[in-house]
């Protein structure tokens, strides 16, 4: 077993050179001709009623393209999700999360996006948002999701997506010597890419290449298609 290739030895890391010598090409390094920067533009809230978007002032920036809001996509605003298509492109009149973008702005270089971004006012009113899971259980706690994105039965008109019931049947009371029932509370884990976070996207005539550091490759495929 020594002699197969990978037991018994070391192996080199397929691009760990080009990663630990400061070589390796990610999607930030890539340049590509006569490609746009967009910046998003989002609210510093989990859950927000837009009231008003004054973009005039962005609109004016040199070497800015594009802006856009939903009011400017076609309606109703697509939607989209790697699991369930919930998601407008653009929030309209109400924001679901923290960080869902209200608005985008497309120019030829990223400062121009940046600076025009900035520029964005956005009349907004904060609403009570639900950030737990007792609160989503909460009868009272305010519906996150439109009525018409909620699936119709007993769960329309509350938090809960799906529902199943599991359990051990007595196997806990028939050997567990100590039961211990509590609720703990972790921090937010999420992993970190080893490279900066961008996406770069070319259309031709066959579709759309895209370039970014993402963990499921063909889900962003499906949505994007």
């Amino acid at each position: 077993m020594s002699d197969a290739a990978g037991i018994g030895h070391s192996t080199r890391r397929l691009g760990g050179i080009e990663r630990v010598t400061g070589a390796q090409k990610y999607a930030a390094d890539l340049r590509l001709d006569n490609v746009l920067h967009v910046k998003l533009v989002t609210l510093p809230c989990a859950r927000a009623r837009v009231k008003a978007i004054d973009v005039s002032e962005a609109t004016r920036v040199g070497g800015v393209r594009c802006v856009m809001t939903a009011a400017d996509l076609p309606q109703p605003v697509p939607l989209f999700g790697p699991v369930y298509a919930d998601r407008p492109v653009l929030a309209g009149a109400e924001t679901k999360f923290f960080g869902e973008p209200v608005a985008a702005v497309a120019a030829d270089n990223k400062d121009a996006a940046e600076d025009a971004a900035s520029l964005i006012h956005v009349d907004s009113e904060q609403l009570p948002a639900v950030l737990t899971i007792d609160a989503a259980l909460d009868p009272a706690s305010p519906l996150v999701q439109d009525a018409a994105l909620r699936k119709p039965g007993p769960l329309a008109a509350t938090n809960t997506l799906e529902a199943w019931q599991f359990g051990w049947g007595n196997l806990r009371d028939a050997h567990a010597e100590c039961v211990i029932e509590h609720d703990y509370v972790f921090p937010m884990v999420t992993h970190f890419a080893i490279e900066p976070h961008a996406f770069l996207a070319a259309p031709d005539e066959h579709g759309v290449t895209i370039w970014s550091p993402i963990q499921h490759p063909y889900v962003l495929q499906r949505v994007v298609a």
